[in-house]
């Protein structure tokens, strides 16, 4: 492997390791039936946390392996993949229970239930099939 391109795969994992998906752990914790209140507080805690040592985390490991990212791609990273889909929820939640009530909203989360089982397990069948060759 040629060295930059070594270095390429080292910065991509960084970045990725760096950011687990917090969407993925709802999933798995529904699959396995485990307790959403405790899930919740879990992802909460994560994104808080991503929110303010994503970027100086990112930075520090890859200075480690000679890899310099700039900090706006960093910040951008953090305001596109948390402060966005955390905000678009929130909104989302806060419209729906306002103008159709609680019990609505319950039941609009109850028709996604599948959908993110089938989302998740398409999104590791296309990613294990692009690297097929790597």
């Amino acid at each position: 492997m040629p060295p930059e391109l070594g270095r390429e795969y080292l910065a991509g994992a960084v970045l990725l390791g760096a950011a687990p998906c917090t969407a993925r752990v709802f999933v798995w914790s529904s699959l396995t039936r485990g307790d959403p209140a405790c899930t919740l507080v879990q992802v909460a805690v994560n994104d808080i946390i991503l929110l303010f040592a994503y970027a100086p985390t990112v930075a520090f490991l890859q200075g480690i392996g000679n890899i310099q990212a700039p900090y706006d791609t960093l910040i951008l990273s953090v305001v596109l993949f948390v402060v966005v889909p955390l905000l678009a929820g929130y909104l989302t939640r806060r419209r729906l229970i306002t103008s159709r009530g609680p019990g609505y909203f319950q039941r609009v989360l109850g028709k996604f239930e599948n959908i993110t089982i089938i989302g998740l397990l398409l999104t590791l069948i296309i990613i294990f099939s692009f690297q097929g060759e790597s």
